[in-house]
């Protein structure tokens, strides 16, 4: 069995080298964030961690009272390091303790994901779970959002994928106390709260009355007593106000400064096209007076020039109707494969058509969906289209990564991630041929080469410095094609399997 292991712990310590080999890369605002983060947390009581006074940075705590709680503990260590990295008053500090430490500490956390995914991969081959472990702990997304860019989606998702399994497995008051733990550290991950729901919904509506009322107390107790442990402190002080205002920003705007690939950058380009045809026709009483500001590059209010503004509570009520079949679906059918699946659509949405999305969340879709096709049975569509939205969602995260010497490292990262996880998965049987990309699939990714060729070196040979959003925007609006046309996919494939509940023993 240890021998057999050694797969596993193969595949592990080689994505593990790799991050390592990243520590020295390019870091973005992120870094600096997470830095004032551990000062704020360690320098001042927790009282005015939320405070607009906390610091003199223009990077403020807004994420949940848990991860806080995470990055006091961090702190801890931190300044045993290198004193200067919790210091309130460094802004910008940098020393080379500071980023080794930070780095690793988003690598160790990782370990979460990794753990998620073996227990997700519960009863299957070594072969699969190392599978799972390299699609997850190797994905090139990840790769570049956490270990270049920086942050620490990894241990996030990894959360997420406890909470999705030890529901399918029956452990309800775990799973509910892993995914409100999971809302409490970082609350993006409500995109995928109704999935959860609409599992449970199903399940008590199933179960005999006195089965139901019961897990029903058990849960809502769960979740409220983790929900007063986190935020708890933070009322008696008198912060929920201010805590709630930092985690719900709505004066963003729609898009950010980078669109990301969603339904709201196509929304956006044809506004942006409407502007500039519409004069030239003898049609400019469309065009507003006011110039759209959605390619300024900059966050706040977008506005629009020939198409209606799109509001919050727009967004909110699209998504919601996007999510309604797979919502509806698994309340009737709250099956093992139903939940996972209805995860990775309601993501998926919300990814979409939700307001003032960052091109990061993509990865709420694609980890998850990483697992699910690990342990999925032969010739399973769903890995053709995971590979096909792997390719398309990783290549958007390209324009996070702006330096010219992390370009081949994530060209490197991608095509050596595809190029691994093709045949493994033809080789467990997942991925079949009749079962991979159609024709059409096919042209789309082969279009890939000609934009992204255009963008790295074709628009400033023949631009030089002007107009320097539409490399950005022709990767926004083309991968954004591509995941609209994915999720229609998947809108029409994503029905569980009838399997009863798995149960499992935790110990």
């Amino acid at each position: 069995m240890a021998e057999n292991n050694g797969l596993i712990v193969g595949v592990y310590l080689i994505s593990l080298v790799v991050k390592v080999l990243l520590i020295p890369t390019y870091r973005s605002t992120d870094f600096e964030v997470h830095r004032n983060w551990l000062a704020i947390t360690h320098s001042k009581p927790y009282g005015e961690w939320y405070s607009d006074g906390a610091s003199a940075s223009e990077w403020t705590l807004d994420y949940p009272p848990l991860f806080a709680w995470f990055e006091w503990a961090l702190s801890q260590c931190g300044a045993l390091v290198d004193p200067g990295m919790v210091n309130v008053d460094n802004l910008g500090y940098e020393s080379d303790a500071t980023v080794v430490f930070q780095r690793l500490t988003v690598i160790i956390s990782e370990a979460v994901l990794v753990f998620g995914a073996l227990f997700a991969m519960h009863g299957t081959s070594i072969s699969k779970k190392a599978l799972a472990v390299f699609l997850v702990a190797a994905h090139p997304g990840l790769y570049i959002v956490d270990h270049i860019h920086f942050q620490y989606n990894g241990m996030l998702l990894g959360l997420l994928a406890l909470s999705i399994y030890f529901a399918t497995y029956g452990n309800d008051a775990l799973a509910t106390a892993t995914f409100t733990t999971l809302l409490c550290m970082k609350h993006i991950y409500l995109y995928v709260a109704p999935a959860f729901g609409a599992y449970y919904l199903g399940l008590l509506w199933d179960l005999p009355l006195g089965q139901s009322v019961t897990l029903f107390i058990t849960l809502a107790a769960v979740a409220l007593s983790v929900l007063a442990v986190s935020f708890g402190p933070f009322i008696g002080k008198g912060m929920l106000p201010q805590i709630i205002s930092r985690l719900f920003p709505i004066q963003r705007g729609l898009v950010h400064a980078y669109w990301a690939p969603n339904f709201w950058a196509l929304y956006a380009a044809l506004d942006k096209g409407l502007s500039i045809v519409l004069p030239r026709i003898g049609m400019e009483r469309f065009v507003s007076g006011t110039k759209a500001n959605l390619t300024g590059g900059l966050v706040g209010m977008s506005s629009f020039s020939v198409l209606p503004e799109v509001t919050s509570s727009t967004t909110f009520i699209i998504t919601v109707c996007a999510m309604m079949p797979a919502l509806i679906h698994i309340i009737r059918r709250p099956y093992p494969g139903t939940l996972v699946e209805t995860v990775v659509y309601c993501s998926l949405c919300s990814f979409l058509f939700g307001y003032h999305v960052h091109e990061k969340a993509i990865l709420m879709t694609l980890i998850p969906m990483a697992i699910m096709v690990a342990k999925a049975r032969h010739g399973d569509r769903m890995a053709g289209l995971y590979m096909f939205l792997t390719t398309i969602g990783t290549y958007s995260l390209f324009p996070l990564l702006t330096e010219p010497q992390e370009y081949l490292i994530k060209v490197f990262l991608l095509l050596t991630y595809l190029i691994i996880a093709v045949p493994w998965l033809m080789r467990e049987g997942v991925l079949s041929r009749t079962a991979g990309h159609s024709r059409l699939e096919k042209i789309y990714l082969m279009g890939i080469v000609p934009i992204e060729l255009y963008c790295s070196f074709g628009h400033g040979m023949v631009f030089k410095d002007r107009w320097p959003f539409i490399p950005l925007m022709l990767i926004s609006v083309y991968s954004a094609i591509g995941i609209v046309y994915a999720w229609g996919v998947m809108g029409m494939s994503y029905i569980g399997t009838g399997q009863h509940r798995e149960k499992i023993k935790i110990k």
